[in-house]
C-alpha cells in the first residue's frame, strides 16, 4: 500500500496538474471517475462516522478573471467545519478513499488476469483502474484537517489515541489466541473498529456508574452528618 500511496501522489500530480496540453485533458478526464468514487467514499464516510458535511462538489464551473470565460474543473471538494470533527473521525474521512481505492485496484488487477475475461471489460477494467489510481491519494486539504481535529480537542484527542491502541492490541490478541491467521487484513480493520467501540462505551458506562455511586455515597454520608447534629 506504500508504494501505491506514493506513486498514486507522484503519478496523479506529474500527469493532471504538471502535464499540460492535450495530454494532460486527457489524463484529467481519466481521472473523472476515480474522482466521483473518491468523493462518494468520502461521503459514505461521513456518514458512517456523523460527521458534519455542507456541500459535496464533483464539477465545478470557474470564470476566468481577464477573459471572463467559463470552465469546467474535475476537482473534488466538500464543505465541511474540521473544527467539529474528532482526531479519529478526520484520519478515517481523510484516508478512506485511499484504502478502499486500494482494495478496488486490487481487485481489478486480479480481474485482467481472467483467461476468459471478454476484451471490452478488459480495457474497461483497465480505463477504471488508471482513474482510480490517478485520484486515490488524500488532497491537502483532506490532510490539513487531521491537525485542525486534533487541536481543537487535544485531550479527547489522545483519550482517542488511547482507545485505538487499546482496540489495536485486543484484535491482535484475539487473533494470535484463537490462530486467526488467515483472515483477510480489512476484516481485522472491522473488528478493530467493533471494539474501539466496546471499549468507548464500556469505559463511559463505567465512568457513569461510578459517578453515579458516588453522587448517592456523598448524598448518604451528608444525610448521616445532618443526623448527628441533629
Amino acid at each position: 500500500m506504500i508504494f501505491f500511496i506514493l506513486f498514486s501522489y507522484i503519478i496523479s500530480y506529474i500527469l493532471t496538474r504538471w502535464l499540460g496540453g492535450p495530454f494532460g485533458k486527457i489524463f484529467r478526464m481519466l481521472a473523472i471517475i476515480g474522482l466521483i468514487i473518491h468523493e462518494i467514499i468520502h461521503l459514505a464516510a461521513c456518514l458512517v462516522t456523523f460527521a458534519p458535511v455542507r456541500e459535496i462538489k464533483i464539477i465545478e464551473r470557474l470564470q476566468n478573471p481577464e477573459s471572463g470565460k467559463k470552465r469546467i474543473q474535475y476537482k473534488g471538494y466538500k464543505a465541511m467545519d474540521h473544527e467539529k470533527l474528532t482526531f479519529l473521525q478526520a484520519i478515517f474521512i481523510s484516508f478512506a478513499p485511499l484504502v478502499c481505492s486500494y482494495y478496488l485496484f486490487c481487485y481489478l488487477l486480479t480481474q485482467l488476469f481472467q483467461p476468459n475475461l471478454p476484451v471490452l471489460l478488459f480495457f474497461l477494467n483497465l480505463i477504471l483502474m488508471i482513474s482510480i489510481f490517478l485520484s486515490a491519494a488524500p488532497s491537502a486539504i483532506d490532510l490539513l484537517a487531521i491537525p485542525c481535529a486534533f487541536k481543537a480537542n487535544v485531550k479527547y484527542s489522545f483519550y482517542q489515541l488511547f482507545l485505538a491502541a487499546l482496540s489495536f492490541f485486543t484484535t491482535w490478541y484475539l487473533i494470535e489466541t484463537f490462530q486467526y491467521s488467515l483472515i483477510h487484513e480489512f476484516f481485522m480493520v472491522l473488528i478493530g473498529m467493533v471494539l474501539y467501540y466496546c471499549w468507548k462505551y464500556s469505559i463511559k458506562s463505567l465512568y457513569h456508574v461510578i459517578r453515579i455511586f458516588t453522587i448517592h455515597y456523598h448524598k448518604i454520608a451528608r444525610i448521616k452528618s445532618r443526623s448527628r447534629f441533629s
